[in-house]
């Protein structure tokens, strides 16, 4: 299933960056940043409020908290990028950002790392380069 969704991810954020490029043309940055996360709130709400339960304050909620503080500063470069940048060189750029994660998990988490794994992330960012190029 982790492939499917996978795609998935990759349908939409593919979508999501244009539609980002489109709004950016006519909207002020802080008007398509609340606008745009008017409705990530409308959904959060109905899945937080169709949940079992809420979780209780722990080391993962504080994570939590992280994971949306960071994406929430990433997705405000992203929208002031797209303002003055072409999104056919945002994108490519913007999407090496696993090379972090994949730093972060290898000395923090001391997850296991191969060759090929190291390569994959070199040609990632040689792809992005080049299609930033």
């Amino acid at each position: 299933m982790w492939v499917a969704y996978s795609l998935l991810t990759v349908l939409f954020w593919g979508l999501w960056g244009f539609f980002v490029k489109l709004a950016s043309r006519h909207l002020h940055w802080s008007h398509l940043y609340v606008l745009s996360n008017l409705a990530a709130f409308l959904l959060s709400a109905y899945l937080l409020a169709t949940s079992k339960e809420f979780p209780r304050p722990t080391v993962a909620l504080f994570y939590a908290i992280l994971a949306g503080v960071t994406g929430t500063a990433g997705y405000l470069s992203f929208i002031l990028a797209t303002k003055t940048g072409k999104i056919s060189i945002i994108v490519p750029l913007t999407a090496t950002y696993p090379v972090v994660t994949f730093l972060l998990g290898t000395f923090l988490l001391r997850e296991d790392v191969h060759l090929r794994h190291i390569l994959g992330m070199l040609l990632a960012v040689a792809g992005a380069v080049l299609l930033s190029l």
